[in-house]
């Protein structure tokens, strides 16, 4: 029971710590001139219309290669893109506790009333424990687990920038013999709904089977100190705990949200939602951030693909690097930009091309890093704002 609530005020001191983090980072103000941007696009010729490339390759010199994967989501290029404006969706806790935690009378709810929200507001949130599960909840997120997780998460490591990464031992097709995946996408949209989450134009960006041998095979256990602690497995796994884990993201005319403020990466795994389902319902949810859109009346064009490619390459051709530089991937986002008007977001497409960086002036100590470079997919100008 101790390790529990350790384990929930230390989610609670996390999500303070995010919050102040990201207040300390706040957009400037950005407005769109919608003028200037026709002006900029005529100039670059845009093309009436379409289809993005699914890859693009060209070599500009020893120094620049484009051996591009393309991922524009599910916006082909051959429609104008609806412009839109966003602002936080309020959630609400009751709704929310009715779902996750109305069959438990006992316990008692906890509020802390110096939560951050993702905007750097002073909101409460409330926190309900018992050994179980737990859930925090405020106007502006939520996080509910149950105890199935800790061993889920001994076993999943989806993150690929770390050396226990297993998430391609999982199939992401597959179906578990509890639901189908269509049936099981159908039941998670149904259970969202009913927290008060709108759940229009979202959209699972990557979803995991994790089935029960490999959950087994993987399952590492590791104290503070990095050592490995046998006695830590689950001794009990059945074919209950296996389930879908689901990356999910908001969209806007088939478009996915960036996760985020700034840019820091590009991973499939960016996502405002993630949620794991197993034959018993939902063992975790937890929600970062979500939008109310409200659609505007103007449409622009995305400028051409190969536009997006020669602002890349002019920033990177002629510059003092030495290094080989691949730009590896170019995903399409849209990035919640602050508007003059507090709590109003501009919804703008944004390229995040991913380049990768050989270091051959280290000499044996030569390894490659990543860095992330955003392009306005309208204008095809470097999108400063949304850098860190």
């Amino acid at each position: 029971m101790k390790k529990k609530i350790a384990k929930i005020l230390g989610l609670i001191i996390v999500f303070m710590a995010v919050g102040s983090f990201l207040y300390s980072r706040r957009y400037t103000e950005y407005e769109w001139n919608a003028q200037e941007a026709v002006d900029q696009q005529e100039q670059l010729g845009v093309l009436d219309e379409y289809c993005f490339p699914k890859h693009y390759e060209r070599e500009v010199s020893d120094k620049l290669r484009f051996d591009v994967e393309v991922d524009p989501g599910n916006f082909s290029g051959e429609e104008p893109y609806l412009t839109a404006q966003a602002t936080r969706a309020s959630i609400d806790p009751e709704k929310v506790y009715d779902y996750f935690m109305s069959e438990k009378k006992d316990i008692s709810p906890v509020v802390y009333e110096n939560y951050s929200d993702q905007d750097g507001n002073s909101i409460p949130i409330t926190v309900y424990a018992d050994d179980s599960c737990s859930l925090s909840v405020s106007t502006a997120d939520f996080f509910y687990t149950s105890e199935t997780m800790s061993y889920i998460h001994n076993a999943f490591y989806p993150d690929t920038s770390t050396a226990a990464y297993n998430g391609d031992l999982y199939s992401i097709d597959s179906n578990l013999n509890f639901m189908d995946r269509n049936a099981a996408w159908l039941q998670i949209y149904s259970a969202i709904e009913k927290t008060g989450l709108d759940m229009e134009g979202a959209i699972s960006r990557i979803t995991y089977s994790l089935d029960l041998k490999t959950l087994k095979d993987e399952e590492l256990c590791i104290d503070v100190n990095g050592n490995i602690c046998e006695e830590e497995k689950n001794v009990n796994w059945t074919e209950n705990d296996e389930g879908y884990y689901y990356y999910i993201a908001q969209s806007w005319e088939g478009i996915p949200f960036y996760d985020s403020m700034y840019i820091d990466e590009d991973e499939i795994t960016n996502a405002s939602l993630e949620i794991y389902q197993t034959g018993e319902g939902i063992e975790a949810a937890y929600l970062n951030q979500w939008f109310e859109i409200q659609p505007l009346q103007e449409e622009k064009r995305l400028a051409d693909f190969e536009q997006i490619m020669k602002t890349v390459e002019e920033k990177y051709t002629g510059t003092i690097r030495t290094n080989p530089l691949v730009v590896e991937k170019a995903t399409l986002y849209l990035f919640t930009v602050e508007t003059n008007t507090k709590g109003v977001y501009s919804l703008e497409p944004v390229w995040i091309c991913t380049l990768a960086e050989d270091h051959v002036d280290l000499g044996e100590n030569r390894y490659t890093s990543k860095f992330w470079v955003p392009i306005h997919a309208v204008t095809a100008e470097e999108m400063y704002v949304v850098e860190t």
